[in-house]
């Protein structure tokens, strides 16, 4: 893992790569801040030519934290076309109620206790581009949303906003697994939590992870 970041500055449009643990390059393009589109794109060496960005091989757009900026190894990669026509998800799960749950689960033959906020999801909807104090989540279901509604919102991204490295730690295992995965909606909805998941549920309870120090 890269030790030296260099700033990049938000700007709609501007495509970044981000080095993961292993040596393992993804391409992300910049959108309305704090909104950034993740892609099922990966390199080995950081090298994109004749790269071509499309909706097809969206994994997921989902918003950042400026910490998550400043800590994670970014770079411009100005070889590559913006993806011009994307438009950000309407559709989006909703944390609500106040207090918090633990799980357990098991990694590395050791029980480990994760801190879940809030009390059910709701999938709403949301324009993003839409700044106005009255642009609220509309719900879309009344019904809290369950493990049995898994092939309904597997694709669906909460309204968290992600830091570092959690961030980076999800973009790593899709990179395994070659596809979206969304480890954080996973556990909350109480789904059967894969040994890969290890190092992700490490880090939501606070450990020091040396590829991330």
């Amino acid at each position: 893992m890269e030790t030296k970041k260099k700033s990049v500055p938000w700007k709609e449009g501007k495509v970044i790569s981000i080095c993961l643990r292993d040596g393992i390059y993804i391409l992300a393009q910049m959108v309305k801040s704090p909104y950034m589109v993740f892609f099922n794109l990966f390199s080995e060496d950081n090298s994109w030519e004749g790269v071509t960005l499309s909706t097809d091989n969206v994994l997921f757009c989902h918003a950042v934290t400026r910490q998550w900026k400043a800590h994670s190894p970014i770079e411009r990669i100005k070889g590559v076309e913006p993806l011009s026509d994307y438009e950000l998800p309407t559709r989006w799960i909703h944390t609500e109620g106040l207090g918090h749950r633990t799980r357990e689960i098991l990694v590395d033959g050791v029980k480990r206790s994760v801190v879940i906020l809030g009390t059910r999801l709701a999938l709403v909807e949301r324009d993003m581009v839409d700044n106005s104090k009255n642009n609220a989540p509309c719900g879309l279901y009344h019904t809290v949303v369950k493990e049995t509604d898994w092939p309904m919102v597997e694709n669906v991204e909460t309204m968290s906003v992600e830091m570092y490295p959690g961030l980076n730690e999800r973009l790593y295992l899709c990179s395994v697994m070659g596809r979206n995965v969304n480890p954080e909606l996973e556990i909350y909805l109480g789904r059967p939590i894969p040994e890969a998941y290890g190092t992700y549920v490490k880090i939501l309870c606070g450990d020091k992870i040396p590829d991330y120090c």
